[in-house]
């Protein structure tokens, strides 16, 4: 136990280096003014550097969207010790400001993905890798709507969505796109296909449910795990099918439709049955399916969420979705001597980190609090925040991972991205010119973190961390795990 705690000591020490690194080189390097001439946000030498634009949206920008010109003009003059007018600020918010801070942002997720690469720990768990991917609207004011068309109705004329791929194994932000409120979750389908990795996972949503994408997964040495469409047409093999003078089969009598509803009726709650041998869709898509006949309780739940979605959509409830209202329905590739149906359940509710993530983006960094502005000044709005945001993430996984080899209590997310924001606020002056300040801070801020984080334990309630265990993750091994 003693190595563990030093073999901690030393991963703090190395993740400290590698977070000391990362604040330095977004708030103060050569790499934040290459990064302006290329843009062309700095043509020429100005009291408003680079670096302090950055602060000003990252840092300080919380409510940028809000605060008026003189406002901002204020903070400057208070945080930088400059004075630039209100209009001359106003003129910073431009096409070429967006294009600095946008290029800024997806530097950070190329560089947390090389970071991501290095992994000891992958060699002892069963996958390399466990991606997440899903959406977040945000409702903008009409003036965005050329730009940033909604879906109009009852919701609003301008919207946006943010397309995030979450690794789970690194707690890193694998890729993050910016979208109109109109685009489909399934348009992202081909940028997730162009990232597959042999034996990594990928647990899907409803939005991203395609069997020809699940097909694509399996042929490239992927794993996934799916709930499945209402309207999804099951089959199995049939050991009888009808032939064709020529001696061929009769593709018609080639498979049998099943019955969900007959398969489920037998089940008690709790109970579970599955088949390794179901064909999914039109594509007849060869997969594991596992179903779940659910408690009482999250029955009741599930139907009540049910009627809520009735009532928005106007959808007539028929007596098939009571079928589907009563059960889990999973469907995947990972062989059952891999992970049985129980744990198979169990990583599918990893993915609800990701909306946890979502809430935190809403409820602690305000990431939708827009008022009418202009286009530019939103969108400096809009990635100030998403590289606040990549920062914070990566100080939280350096603490989870911390928290994990010591054998604390799983962290909890809210608690964490709260304090780390707290922290990252007071993030001037020296303390990012100067490593070792910076190291200092960070420190501290870490062990705030392992002393406050702690999420409330719930009866009944596995964690993450216990399911990091059955996928393999021990301490005792070694490795350098940041979920």
């Amino acid at each position: 136990m003693q190595s563990t705690f030093k073999r901690g000591a030393t991963i703090m020490s190395k993740k400290i280096r590698y977070l000391v690194k990362l604040l330095h080189g977004t708030f103060s390097s050569p790499l934040t003014e290459s990064l302006a001439l290329k843009t062309r946000f700095k043509i020429r030498k100005g009291k408003l550097t680079p670096e302090m634009f950055v602060r000003l949206c990252v840092l300080y920008g919380k409510d940028l969207c809000e605060s008026s010109l003189n406002r901002l003009h204020s903070r400057l003059f208070i945080t930088e010790g400059i004075s630039i007018s209100p209009q001359a600020l106003d003129q910073r918010f431009n096409v070429n400001a967006v294009a600095f801070l946008r290029e800024l942002f997806e530097t950070l997720i190329y560089q947390h993905n090389e970071s991501s690469k290095i992994n000891p720990l992958q060699q002892n768990m069963l996958f390399t890798k466990i991606k997440v991917v899903d959406g977040t609207d945000i409702q903008l004011p009409n003036n965005l709507a050329a730009t940033y068309p909604g879906s109009g109705g009852s919701a609003s004329k301008s919207a946006l969505k943010i397309q995030l791929e979450y690794e789970l194994l690194q707690g890193i932000f694998s890729v993050c796109q910016v979208n109109s409120g109109t685009t489909s979750d399934s348009a992202y389908l081909p940028y997730n296909e162009a990232r597959i990795e042999k034996g990594e996972l990928h647990l899907k949503d409803l939005g991203y449910y395609k069997a020809a994408h699940f097909e694509k997964l399996d042929l490239e040495g992927a794993f996934y795990i799916s709930k499945i469409k209402r309207s999804t047409h099951i089959y199995k093999k049939n050991s009888n099918p009808e032939f064709k003078k020529d001696g061929t089969i009769d593709k018609r009598t080639e498979y049998i439709k099943v019955d969900i509803q007959h398969l489920t009726q037998p089940l008690l709650e709790g109970q579970s049955v599955e088949f390794s041998d179901i064909y999914i869709g039109q594509v007849k898509l060869k997969a594991r399916l596992i179903i779940t006949k659910l408690s009482a309780e999250s029955k009741k739940s599930r139907e009540k969420k049910d009627k809520k979605n009735i009532r928005k959509w106007n959808k007539i409830k028929m007596d098939y979705d009571k079928t589907w209202a009563s059960i889990n329905i999973y469907i995947t590739n990972i062989p059952q001597q891999m992970v049985d149906a129980v744990h198979t359940h169990l990583l599918y509710t990893l993915r609800w980190q990701v909306e946890n993530i979502f809430k935190v983006w809403k409820s602690t960094f305000k990431i939708d609090a827009v008022k009418k502005v202009k286009l530019e000044r939103f969108q400096c709005f809009l990635y100030g925040r998403l590289i606040e945001l990549v920062l914070a993430a990566s100080v939280v996984s350096v603490s989870k991972a911390i928290a994990m080899l010591k054998g604390m209590k799983p962290l909890s997310e809210k608690k964490i991205f709260d304090i780390t924001k707290e922290f990252l606020e007071h993030l001037t002056g020296i303390n990012y010119k100067n490593k070792k300040a910076l190291s200092k801070f960070l420190t501290g801020l870490i062990q705030v973190i392992l002393r406050r984080g702690g999420k409330s334990e719930k009866k009944g309630h596995t964690s993450y961390a216990d399911i990091f265990k059955f996928l393999g993750y021990d301490p005792e091994i070694g490795g350098d795990l940041a979920i």
